[in-house]
């Protein structure tokens, strides 16, 4: 007998055994689930770091410690946390596994606050000590691999047409460090593998066969008036209907879990396949994983799982690569290139595999990177390529080496988009379905610690 297709993407729902413990975590993680938020530096203190650092030509590194945070409110937090933990620990009415689960997510919350303390105080040591605690290293091995990548589109362009963007490419081969030990074909996965996930998500009952389902996709490129409808239509097909859509207040999309929102900008106008793999794809899809968790036996799942980020961010990525035709035709896109120096930014500033570079010389690797893809795009306007080159590596910078002093170390949170895909790809290429199964809840497929409670739980089916 074949295997009914499935209708729809939501879970059926059955009692959770952990109800009131996700009540408990659910009412005290406010703050320390979005410690990105709080160590970032805006408004005027940015302007004014921005235009020193520019008028010190790129020399001086800034301060990206959080100069204000509400201590107060992180210290109530940690102490809940803890209560919560004794509690956890003492209980007797759950299994030890759920037990541990708890244990694991809680630690987790902790070492957030810890983080964004540590910045606060200016303790490097400890903001790198709980940043790994959360994230782990940056991949000497992927770091390498994003090196080459650079290093071959830089080769590439030296004999370009163009004098201005042959001396780009020269000067980010200069400054940019040796790539013999990188292999950038790690970063992508196989043709095979992409190609039977992708067949799956657009067959009778696949992902974006049922989460588009009802939407008259247009031809052109897609606007707000044309967007919204949309992302309105697949609300509905994901059970999502207390989520509203908001502006957000800057370019970026996201999902806040906490106030149940999307966040969407203003204005945008994009690609068709690129509207379809960011929104409905990749932001939604973390809402129906929330969903999901909440409807299964383990409602931990719906706020996350311990270290979750990684294969979570890496799978919606996997999301936003699907709608092209192939892995190597994602890799051309911006969003590709952001997701790859970010993680290079983030091993240089770190220190993968040399000593940590400060600020300023992770601006001058990174900046000589985003010269030459914006002369690449702008080849008759070279002033206007390297302005928008600047603003680019100073958002870059200020948003993955915040909450250091300048002079060394990273915030890691976005080395997971890299790592998680590569990892979530390595994760199908063993079972292709493990894409699919990452809706149910918000855990890591790559993770075998959370694939083995989830499947003693009955949430997950044992492997063929």
């Amino acid at each position: 007998m074949s295997e009914a297709v499935r209708v729809s993407l939501l879970v059926p729902e059955v009692p959770s055994v952990d109800a009131e413990l996700a009540a408990s975590l659910g009412s005290i993680d406010v703050h320390s689930s979005q410690i990105y938020k709080l160590l970032t530096v805006k408004g005027v203190p940015e302007a004014e770091k921005k235009e020193a650092f520019m008028a010190s030509e790129c020399q001086e590194s800034p301060n990206l410690e959080p100069a204000a945070l509400d201590l107060e409110q992180l210290d109530a937090e940690e102490e809940a946390l803890l209560a919560l933990k004794e509690q956890v620990i003492s209980s007797k009415e759950q299994a030890p596994e759920v037990v541990n689960s708890y244990i694991w997510k809680i630690n987790e919350l902790i070492a957030n606050i810890r983080m964004a303390r540590a910045a606060h105080a200016g303790n490097s040591g400890r903001f790198r000590h709980y940043n790994t605690f959360i994230y782990g290293n940056p991949s000497p091995e992927i770091h390498l691999a994003t090196v080459a990548w650079f290093r071959e589109s830089a080769m590439q362009h030296l004999k370009n047409d163009v004098a201005s963007i042959r001396e780009a490419a020269a000067h980010l081969l200069e400054l940019m460090p040796d790539s013999s030990e990188g292999d950038s074909s790690i970063l992508l996965p196989d043709a095979e593998t992409f190609q039977e996930v992708r067949e799956a998500h657009y067959s009778a009952g696949g992902f974006y066969t049922l989460l588009l389902a009802g939407v008259e996709i247009p031809e052109g490129p897609i606007k707000p008036d044309v967007g919204t409808p949309i992302l309105e239509q697949v609300r509905r097909n994901i059970g999502a209907e207390d989520y509203r859509i908001v502006v957000a207040t800057g370019s970026t999309w996201g999902v806040n879990q906490g106030k149940k929102e999307l966040e969407v900008p203003g204005k945008y106008n994009m690609p068709v396949k690129r509207f379809v793999g960011l929104g409905p794809g990749h932001e939604w899809t973390h809402a129906l994983e929330a969903i999901n968790g909440y409807r299964g036996k383990l409602a931990l799942s719906g706020n996350g799982l311990d270290i979750y980020e990684s294969g979570n961010e890496g799978r919606s990525v996997i999301r936003e690569q699907l709608p092209y035709d192939s892995a190597e035709s994602f890799s051309g896109t911006l969003r590709w290139n952001d997701i790859v120096r970010r993680h290079l930014a983030i091993s240089l500033g770190f220190g993968a595999t040399t000593a940590p570079r400060s600020f300023a010389e992770v601006y001058a690797i990174m900046n000589a990177v985003d010269v030459l893809y914006e002369r690449v795009k702008r080849p008759d306007d070279p002033q206007k390529a390297d302005a928008v080159a600047t603003r680019r590596t100073w958002d870059l910078l200020k948003r993955v080496l915040k909450g250091t002093n300048g002079q060394g170390g990273a915030y890691l949170k976005d080395m997971v988009y890299l790592e998680g895909n590569i990892a979530c790809w390595k994760a199908a290429r063993n079972r292709p379905e493990m894409i699919d199964f990452g809706d149910r809840g918000k855990f890591d497929i790559s993770n075998m610690r959370h694939i083995e409670l989830l499947q003693k739980l009955g949430v997950l089916p044992d492997a063929a």
